[in-house]
C-alpha cells in the first residue's frame, strides 16, 4: 500500500486479526486452537504468523480488493433506496432483474447483504421488519403505475421474476418448471360452483391469519 494512501476499513481489520494471531501465538496456542478462537482459517493463521508487521502490510493479504459482484449497480440502488426509503431487499432484488443484462443467477442472500451494506455505508435507513404480506410490501410498494391494466402487467411480470420464477426453498424446484411438468396431468373441472351465501360467518384473525376461537 502507498503511504500516501489511507488504508481500508477491511485492511484495517485485518491488521488487528494479524495483531490477534500474533498474541495467542506468544501464549503458546497451536495454530488450530488460534484458527478455532478467531474463527479463521488455519492456513491463515500459518501465514500470518510467517510474516513480520512490514511484511504483512506490504503484502496482498493486507491491500487485498475483492470487488463486489453488484458494484456497477451501487448508484442504482443507492438511488432506489434514497427514492423510497422503505423498500426491501426483495424488492431492490426485483428492480435489478427487471434491468437490461442483470445476471439473474446472483442468489437473493448476496443482493440482502449488498443492500444492507449501502445501507450503512451511505446512512440510509431501513426499513421495517418484513411480514407475511409479500405483494404489499414486496410488489406494491414504492411502486408507480398509470393504470390498473398497467398495474397488472407489472404484477405477472414479478411473479414470473420472483414467485414463480426462483427456486423454492422448501420444493428446492422452481414452480414455474414444475407447473409445466404438471400441466399435461391436468384435467378440466366438471363440478358446478357453490352459489355463496347471503349471510357469511364472521371470523377473528390474527395478523398471521389463525384464528381465533
Amino acid at each position: 500500500m502507498k503511504k500516501d494512501t489511507l488504508p481500508t476499513e477491511s485492511s484495517i481489520k485485518k491488521l488487528i486479526m494479524w495483531y490477534k494471531v500474533k498474541e495467542l501465538k506468544s501464549k503458546n496456542l497451536k495454530n488450530t486452537q488460534i484458527s478455532r478462537q478467531l474463527g479463521i482459517h488455519r492456513m491463515t493463521v500459518a501465514r500470518y504468523l510467517s510474516m513480520s508487521e512490514a511484511e504483512f502490510m506490504e503484502s496482498s493479504s493486507y491491500n487485498r480488493y475483492y470487488r463486489h459482484k453488484l458494484d456497477e449497480y451501487e448508484d442504482f440502488v443507492v438511488g432506489e433506496l434514497r427514492n423510497e426509503a422503505g423498500l426491501s431487499a426483495a424488492q431492490i432484488e426485483d428492480y435489478l432483474k427487471a434491468l437490461p443484462g442483470y445476471d439473474g443467477s446472483i442468489c437473493s442472500k448476496t443482493v440482502y447483504n449488498f443492500v444492507q451494506h449501502l445501507r450503512k455505508k451511505h446512512g440510509l435507513p431501513k426499513p421495517e421488519a418484513e411480514t407475511a404480506m409479500v405483494v404489499k410490501n414486496n410488489f406494491l410498494k414504492g411502486r408507480t403505475y398509470a393504470d390498473a391494466e398497467t398495474l397488472n402487467r407489472q404484477a405477472l411480470e414479478w411473479l414470473a421474476r420472483t414467485g414463480n420464477g426462483s427456486l423454492h426453498h422448501g420444493l428446492h424446484r422452481i414452480p414455474a418448471d414444475l407447473f409445466e411438468q404438471e400441466r399435461e396431468l391436468l384435467a378440466p373441472y366438471t363440478g358446478h360452483p357453490t352459489e355463496p351465501k347471503e349471510e357469511l360467518r364472521q371470523y377473528a384473525v390474527r395478523k398471521d391469519n389463525i384464528e381465533l376461537r
